[in-house]
């Protein structure tokens, strides 16, 4: 039994040929498979929330909870039953933006700035009649309220949030990026 073939090259020889055409094949693949691992890993990334996100969110439901809590300290004196709807009305719209924040919907942490920014300015205007009508307590929920709003608010924005809200979770689903695909 000879270990020639026709053109006098070793069988073995022939088969480091073989064997380096599957490596090279094989190499492609292991190439191909690193690819979508690390696309997978990308797509893994993209979806997880950033500490900051999840921050703000917990630091969302604590201003939410003061605001309950000022709003009950208040319901103690006469008001309008409208005041107390609107009250209500306002928690409902608040938890849902929070909500939405959470869950990476870029336009409720927009619209959470938008309602921030009179908001505040409304606040500082009504320190004389709180202080007046309700005592420092309530003056003191409405501050903590507005210092939580306004760390929340910069965590959102910050820039890794920012990527991650503009990324695939807008409409609750992950858009692939396939530029890694030849």
């Amino acid at each position: 039994m000879s270990l020639t073939n026709s053109r006098g090259a070793g069988a073995i020889g022939g088969l480091g040929q073989a064997n380096s055409a599957l490596e090279s094949q094989g190499g492609y693949i292991v190439l191909r498979l690193l690819e979508e691992t690390e696309m997978a890993a990308a797509l893994s990334q993209a979806n997880r929330r950033p500490k900051g996100v999840a921050t703000a969110v917990i630091i969302l439901w604590a201003s939410l909870g003061i605001g309950i809590l000022n709003s009950l300290l208040v319901a103690t004196h006469p008001t309008p039953a409208r005041a107390h709807l609107m009250q209500f009305v306002i928690v409902v719209i608040m938890a849902v933006l929070i909500a939405m924040i959470g869950r990476g919907r870029n336009w409720a942490r927009i619209t959470l700035l938008v309602l921030y920014l009179p908001g505040s300015v409304l606040a500082i205007l009504m320190i004389p009649l709180l202080l007046r009508v309700n005592g420092p307590l309530s003056l003191l929920f409405m501050l903590a309220q507005s210092v939580l709003q306004t760390v929340a608010l910069i965590l959102l924005f910050q820039r890794e949030a920012s990527v991650w809200f503009r990324g695939g979770q807008r409409s609750g689903t992950l858009r692939q990026n396939t530029s890694w695909q030849r």
